[in-house]
């Protein structure tokens, strides 16, 4: 159930108006299914976008708009009304990499990278409102990736002084900050999931390397591991863990300017390459549904469309959801209580951030 939040900015409630992209006719293997777009805020291009649906189907999200004064942007939309909160971060800088998280009681947890001058990782209670200074020692913080168990969050993040990937969680009275892995320039585009025992687990790239690597911390201990050595990969990995604790990883392969997807099942990984059109930095949106089924959102470079594509026996379906291509940042993906897909993305046409699902 959504919390009350308390952020000092109004919320603003919203009529259902539909975003850019003519995209529900688009092209596609099958017949495109019907979007609800909601125009949720206006933002500047490359926007990094977090969306969770909480156990209601209520989708939160958040993301930094620094189209004028750098502000956080909580949005919650249920049920034709979408609350918009905007808190100003601007004196962090300008800010980047918004993450949002729940825990199991459903309250809600932030974290973004403070830019210039403070360059700080930040963490952002939604719920009770207001920021905490996780960690300021040297530019640290950028690519932020955030995760709740029952109760405290856990915040996986590049530190741009040393070039090492960190670890934050919070005990309940204070941080605790970890290095995971400082060999190299590592850990850029951190994805960080919790197993079932409320362990961390984190994809991220090897900048030093190019390559997709892989941690994880039980009894105190980290792991490290190559997931994938070709030549320029592992750029915006998406983690999830499946219910059996199996590691699932889409991101980017640099050379060929498509997704690539890994998996990791009694201790070998295994890759393959997705005929899915990305280049640069950009990220996708990746979910498995109840069925282990593969579900992802993209911004296709090759057609300059946003896209869905899931698994369907044996084969991928993809849709166009706009012809609104953004090149940069990081979309939302969720799946809600009936299968259908819920995501978030900029919308470089109209300047805005958009939320859409399925009818």
């Amino acid at each position: 159930m959504k919390k009350s939040v308390v952020f000092l900015a109004a919320a603003f409630v919203f009529a259902l108006s539909m975003s850019c992209g003519d995209g529900d006719d688009g092209p596609g293997p099958t017949p495109q299914p019907e979007w609800e777009k909601v125009n949720v805020s206006t933002a500047a291009s490359g926007v990094a976008i977090s969306l969770v649906l909480d156990g209601e189907d209520g989708a939160h999200m958040v993301f930094i708009d620094n189209s004028g004064t750098s502000m956080f942007v909580y949005a919650y939309y249920k049920d034709n009304s979408l609350e918009v909160d905007a808190t100003g971060s601007s004196s962090f800088g300008v800010c980047h990499d918004a993450t949002l998280a729940l825990d199991g009681g459903g309250g809600g947890h932030g974290a973004f990278y403070g830019g210039q001058p403070h360059q700080d990782l930040i963490y952002a209670d939604i719920d009770r409102g207001g920021f905490d200074i996780v960690d300021s020692d040297g530019n640290v913080g950028r690519w932020a990736s955030i995760a709740a168990g029952a109760n405290n969050p856990h915040i996986c993040y590049y530190d741009v002084s040393r070039g090492d990937l960190k670890y934050a969680r919070y005990t309940g009275a204070r941080w605790r900050i970890e290095e995971v892995d400082g060999v190299g320039d590592t850990g850029l585009y951190p994805s960080l999931a919790l197993d079932a025992g409320g362990n961390p687990h984190v994809a991220y790239y090897d900048r030093s390397n190019k390559s997709l690597r892989y941690a994880w911390r039980d009894k105190g201990k980290w792991t490290l591991e190559t997931a994938d050595a070709s030549a320029n990969v592992g750029k915006r990995p998406a983690l999830v863990l499946d219910s059996a604790g199996v590691a699932h990883v889409v991101y980017n392969d640099g050379p060929n300017n498509r997704l690539k997807y890994a998996s990791r099942d009694g201790g070998t990984w295994t890759t393959e390459a997705l005929s899915f059109s990305v280049e640069g930095d950009t990220g996708a949106g990746f979910v498995l549904d109840s069925s282990g089924q593969r579900h992802v959102a993209f911004y296709d470079s090759s057609s300059r469309d946003f896209k869905y594509a899931h698994e369907s026996e044996g084969a991928w379906v993809t849709n166009v959801v706009a012809s609104c291509y953004d090149l940069g940042g990081r979309c939302g993906l969720a799946l809600g209580a009936n299968g259908k897909a819920h995501v978030a993305y900029f919308d470089a046409g109209a300047g805005q951030v958009v939320y859409a699902f399925e009818k």
